[in-house]
């Protein structure tokens, strides 16, 4: 079903919550990176429990969104204007180093769901300056874009998570013996028998007035990648991966409390051993720093030292760990023996850092080998509420996100991502892009989609919903006409994906006209099966005209000037047109009715 808020509300009970590379493409090298961006999100803690320090996200460069999409109630009026600013307690000597945020001013009072911390700025990162106590009313004052509401809170403006605030006061519950006790004891016994029995009854209304906790039982996949086989240039060598560290960072989708991670040494023809590997929040996207006060080690059956054979996956255990939405990780690995043939994703379009020795523990990284790849890990999933699922998006390098700024996280899925978690309706959707350059829908290579369709979709945790946008290398390629070609893989992938109760969306292939996949022949295949994606008969559960949103005005087989990629090539495109693509697929799946 789906959410008025982006998180379930819970009541306070006796019990404590549960806890619970594209190949290479022949491309020039991508330039460097000059932004990042995370969010955040808040769980409630004891009034007596320490809180270890979190990353600070830092400052993008994207402009400020309009106005936050959040649903408000009748007692919170929501006012159509957006304020960049800082935290509100920072002093003014540090404001231009705090991360701006932008607030949606709102008025009204709302009520504590449960027990939440109250902190200086809007995320975990932030200073706890107290908290409000189930039913305590507050008054607020606007919501940030990454969902914190600004309260007025004892002499202060401060934050608190969107999640745990509601507009109607939670109900108290009154016990039948709480009751009773509170009859005179003079009265007679009938008395006293028949107050008991209508506080029985007042009690059990109460109960069944209550919120029901939507508990956590579900894994989902919060990100995720294709695996394959390492090239050349996507194998370091100074230093090697053998007997020395390497610690890599992924961006989640979804936040959580508990997680596991997929190893994968299934290209491998030797057994990969793992001595040591942790997981840590990272302090800067650019650099191999991590902040140490949020180290926790991985293990697999409860060993710190473990395995993964030739040609098979791991998955880690379970660990306790609580992480925001959109937020920066490290995975760091000490390993020991390396299978000469590396499975990675080999284009991470993120920084991948190789230093000598053991480090997986500090942040010794002098001398290291700067990577843009992810070796061995494929999939972090986080145990999420039944309504959570899996957005998995399927393709090529136009969804690999071929010739953005490394560390900019621009790839169409990553604003998909940030869209979501703007909407309290969405906000429990996560997105696993599963893109590789370079790779065909069905024509060639053992990467293939047709190939990989069982592990790189049905087997990913927790998927819902299936986007897309695959084929383009295909007709590139073409001699003859395989539009009916492409569009049976098209009808063999929403069969088997049906089946397993996903729902499938249908990307039109987008113009390529001035590059040297553009022919006549191709221009007719392109057109042909962006027909089919968009009849009524197709088999889709829904379309996304891409083509028409990319292409030139006066020109329809060409794209638009302003979306094309740095490399000049008229088939990908820049950070900006991978931008356009993430809110174009965003707007439209909230449109078909995904929820």
């Amino acid at each position: 079903m789906k959410r008025f808020l982006c998180a379930a509300v819970s009541l306070a009970m006796a019990l404590s919550f549960l806890s619970g590379c594209a190949r290479g493409e022949n491309t020039p090298p991508e330039p460097p990176a000059e932004t990042t961006e995370a969010a955040a999100t808040e769980a409630p803690a004891p009034e007596t429990t320490a809180e270890p320090a979190t990353e600070v996200p830092e400052t993008t460069t994207e402009p400020t969104t309009a106005a936050t999409e959040a649903t408000t109630s009748e007692t919170t009026t929501t006012e159509a204007t957006t304020v960049t600013t800082t935290a509100s307690t920072v002093p003014e000597t540090e404001a231009s180093t705090e991360p701006a945020y932008s607030l949606t001013p709102a008025s009204g009072s709302m009520y504590a769901l449960n027990d939440v911390n109250v902190r200086q700025g809007p995320g975990t990162e932030y200073e706890r300056v107290g908290h409000l106590s189930r039913g305590q009313q507050c008054e607020i004052l606007g919501l940030t874009d990454s969902g914190w509401y600004k309260i007025k809170f004892k002499d202060g403006e401060y934050f608190v998570k969107q999640s745990y605030l509601g507009n109607e006061k939670p109900a108290e519950t009154t016990t039948a013996a709480t009751t009773a006790e509170a009859v005179t004891t003079t009265a007679a016994a009938t008395t006293v028998a028949a107050t008991t029995a209508a506080a029985t009854t007042t009690a059990a209304t109460t109960e069944a007035a209550k919120p029901v906790k939507s508990e956590k039982t579900k894994w989902v996949a919060t990100w995720g990648t294709a695996m394959l086989t390492a090239a050349a240039e996507q194998t370091p060598t100074n230093p090697s991966l053998p007997n020395n560290t390497v610690r890599q960072q992924i961006r989640v989708s979804i936040g959580g409390e508990k997680l596991r991670l997929l190893i994968s040494n299934e290209f491998g023809a030797t057994d990969l051993k793992i001595e040591s590997i942790k997981i840590s929040k990272i302090k800067s996207v650019r650099s191999p720093e991590v902040d140490l006060d949020t180290e926790a080690a991985l293990t697999v059956d409860g060993k710190t030292l473990f395995t993964v054979p030739a040609g098979k996956k791991v998955t880690t255990d379970v660990l306790d760990y609580e992480f925001d939405a959109r937020e920066d990780l490290a995975i760091t690995m000490k390993l020991g023996s390396v299978p000469s043939t590396l499975t990675c994703h080999t284009a991470s379009r993120c920084s991948t850092w190789v230093v000598k020795g053991d480090h997986v523990s500090d942040n010794s990284y002098a001398g290291n080998q700067e990577m843009t790849a992810w070796y061995f890990i494929a999939e972090l999933d986080t145990l999420a509420e039944e309504d959570s699922g899996a957005i998995v998006c399927l393709g090529d390098s136009l969804t690999d996100g071929a010739s953005v700024s490394t560390n900019s996280f621009s790839r169409y899925t990553d604003e998909l991502a940030k869209k979501l978690q703007k909407d309290p309706e969405l906000c429990h959707l996560s997105v696993v892009n599963r893109g590789i350059g370079a790779t065909a829908l069905y024509t060639y290579g053992n990467d293939s989609g047709r190939n990989r369709f069982q592990r790189d979709v049905l087997d990913t945790a927790g998927v819902k919903y299936l986007v897309i946008l695959y084929g383009v290398n295909d007709i590139g390629g073409a001699q003859s006409d395989i539009s009916t070609n492409i569009i049976n893989e098209y009808k063999s992938m929403i069969k088997k994906a049906h089946d397993k109760g996903i729902k499938v969306y249908g990307c039109t292939l987008t113009p390529f006209k001035g590059n040297g996949y553009y022919s006549d022949l191709h221009e007719k295949i392109r057109l042909a099966v962006n027909k089919f994606v968009m009849s009524s008969d197709s088999g889709f559960d829904g379309y996304i005209d891409l083509s028409s949103a990319v292409a030139s005005a006066s020109d329809p087989a060409k794209m638009d000037s302003k979306y094309v990629s740095v490399w000049n090539d008229y088939l990908h495109f820049n950070d900006g047109g991978y931008k356009y693509i993430g809110d174009t697929v965003y707007n439209r799946l909230k449109e078909l009715g995904i929820e």
